[in-house]
């Protein structure tokens, strides 16, 4: 491309080229530069940090903080008001679910009644004309000469050799899909948790309590590093709860380090803060807070769209 300009009286010749070798599509070969304008198709991955994952002390569905913490048997935390909301809305849509199929299942055995009396009624109307001669005796259907003929060339190659041919021609009536009804099923009558969906009772929540500390000096410092203004710390250790291995006493609810309750807890079978007994099986391991090492938890996250077809 050629552009000219004055400048200062002086006549000024610019000339600008354009880069070929990223604009050339007529290549035998997938570019670098063509892979580049096609980021939009097929998986997108991206390395998140750890500002992007959940803290320790956040609610599942909410996200927040947590407020009344509570527990589910395989450690998910929530607050109190939102899975209490959650189980309820779950019970709400199981009860429209259970009238909808009872509906469903009344809609079919009217159906399939009333398909029996219209047969019944054909035939009680058939033998009538039969026996007031309403028919002629040739109204019972027999088979015409060219379908005998079909069936006497239909020898067991040939039948053979037509399953064969079926089978490799997707557009024969035979193999296309069926549009059967479906079969009604009832449905599940259990609440389930909202992270996994394990089955999930409101007697089955254990009210967590933890050890709330004050530290908005920031002069607590731990192998962690500086910790906020409010955090939680171990009963044991006295240790902010983050990034290490974190359980609760199903028994009584208190949340200390794994460590600590395999230290101080299992050995004495009483817990530490209440003395209230607990065993191996009481022990529920929380889920810690994401860091942005690959290490520790999973920091690439994926997303699926179409592939592209080139």
């Amino acid at each position: 491309r050629v552009h000219g300009e004055i400048n200062s009286g002086s006549f000024v010749l610019v000339v600008k080229m354009s880069r070929h070798s990223k604009n050339s599509t007529a290549a035998p070969i997938f570019r670098y530069s063509e892979k580049q304008r096609l980021k939009e198709y097929g998986t997108i991955k991206e390395r998140i940090g750890r500002d992007s994952m959940k803290k320790f002390d956040c609610c599942h569905l909410c996200l927040h903080p947590v407020t009344n913490p509570v527990a589910c048997p395989q450690g998910h935390l929530f607050c109190k008001e939102c899975i209490f909301e959650a189980l309820l809305t779950q019970k709400k849509e199981i009860k429209r679910a259970e009238k909808k199929f009872e509906a469903d299942q009344k809609r079919l055995l009217e159906e399939e009644q009333k398909r029996k009396e219209e047969q019944v009624t054909a035939q009680i109307q058939e033998m009538e004309k039969l026996q007031y001669g309403a028919l002629p005796q040739d109204a019972i259907k027999q088979p015409t000469q060219d379908v005998i003929q079909a069936l006497q060339d239909k020898r067991p190659d040939s039948l053979r050799e037509h399953k064969e041919w079926i089978k490799t021609s997707f557009w024969v009536p035979e193999q296309t899909p069926t549009a059967a009804p479906l079969a009604l099923v009832r449905p599940s009558t259990e609440t389930c948790c909202p992270v996994n969906k394990h089955q999930l009772r409101l007697k089955q929540l254990i009210d967590v309590k933890m050890d709330l500390v004050d530290q908005s000096d920031d002069t607590h410092v731990n192998s962690t590093g500086p910790v906020s203004a409010f955090t939680y710390q171990c009963y044991a250790c006295k240790k902010s709860l983050n990034q290490q291995k974190i359980s609760v006493l199903k028994t009584c609810g208190h949340v200390m380090c794994t460590t600590c309750i395999s230290k101080f807890c299992l050995p004495e079978g009483r817990c530490m803060v209440c003395n209230q007994k607990c065993k191996d099986k009481d022990v529920i391991s929380l889920e810690e807070s994401g860091t942005g090492f690959s290490s520790h938890n999973k920091v690439e996250s994926s997303t699926y769209l179409p592939a592209f077809q080139g």
